[in-house]
């Protein structure tokens, strides 16, 4: 009889959400984004959920500015990514380790990963 192939794990039926805090703390980043930037900039934040550390702060820029999230040289763990648009939606799906990609997230703001279960987020795709 041929060998069975490995059994994956089932991919979770929602993504990841973010306490209340770090949505009111999104908000808050990108009044403040649009208010340096301009009422009619197009702003874009992100947060990074890592390992050990939970929820980053949010990086917000305008249009065609570099924003980073995440660690550098510590060996950590990206777990899940939260974005948020100025204005509009934006959507996200997620490479989760073991899980594979999981399904489209669409809102303003919108998380995408897992937390809780020690899973790297391997790759992203985003649509705004």
């Amino acid at each position: 009889m041929p060998a069975q192939p490995p059994v994956r794990a089932a991919a979770p039926v929602s993504q990841v959400g973010a306490p209340a805090s770090v949505v009111a703390e999104v908000k808050a980043a990108t009044s403040r984004a649009r208010a340096a930037f301009g009422p009619n900039a197009r702003v874009v934040c992100y947060a990074a959920h890592l390992q050990d550390i939970g929820w980053q702060g949010w990086a917000c820029g305008r249009d065609g500015e570099v924003v980073g999230v995440g660690t550098t040289g510590q060996s950590r763990r990206m777990e899940a990514l939260g974005l948020q648009v100025g204005s509009g939606t934006v959507n996200a799906q997620a490479h989760v380790q073991d899980y594979g990609w999981l399904g489209w997230v669409g809102g303003n703001p919108v998380y995408a990963g897992t937390t809780g279960q020690s899973r790297r987020l391997e790759a992203i795709r985003i649509t705004v």
